[in-house]
């Protein structure tokens, strides 16, 4: 839920700030305008935390579970080729969205 919370909280912000504008602003701007363009600002937001919590911290969390572990069982040299090896193989990877762009 903290994820859901700290989107919340900029929802809220954002809409203070929007509330904190003047008058003017609102009258030159269409109110579809400012609702998609707020709208696609908290998806962002949400897509990055998503990304971030279920695809980079579980691989750099793998990662050092593997390199402590080939360092407790075995040496430092065997931890040092697992974790160069590992980091090889994540920079040889394709990127997914690359295509779509």
């Amino acid at each position: 839920m903290p994820q859901y919370d700290f989107v919340l909280v900029a929802q809220v912000e954002l809409f203070k700030h929007l509330h904190g504008l003047s008058l003017r602003w609102h009258l030159s701007r269409k109110t579809g305008e400012v609702l998609r363009v707020m709208d696609r600002g908290t998806e962002s937001i949400n897509n990055l935390l998503n990304y971030i919590l279920f695809s980079i911290l579980p691989t750099i969390i793998d990662i050092l579970v593997a390199v402590g572990y080939f360092i407790s069982a075995f040496n430092g040299w065997f931890g040092l080729i697992v974790f160069i090896t590992m980091s090889l193989y994540i920079g040889k990877q394709p990127k997914k969205n690359q295509k779509f762009r």
